[in-house]
């Protein structure tokens, strides 16, 4: 059974069906490069952690 698509990607199916310049094209890339990074820094913040935690995290050492 396949899924079905969701909003998101209806919505750049859409962008694609008018056709776009790789310069289009890579405008969009970018843009979903910049979306994912603010929606990552925004969920990272969510998480309230103290920079040691994060310096823990980013050394593998959370063996808690």
């Amino acid at each position: 059974m396949a899924a079905a698509l969701n909003d998101a990607q209806l919505e750049i199916l859409k962008l694609f069906a008018s056709g776009l310049s790789e310069e289009e094209l890579e405008d969009l890339r970018r843009l979903l490069i910049d979306f994912r990074y603010h929606r990552l820094q925004r969920a990272i913040g969510d998480l309230n952690l103290s920079r040691e935690e994060i310096e823990a995290w980013s050394m593998g050492h959370d063996r808690g």
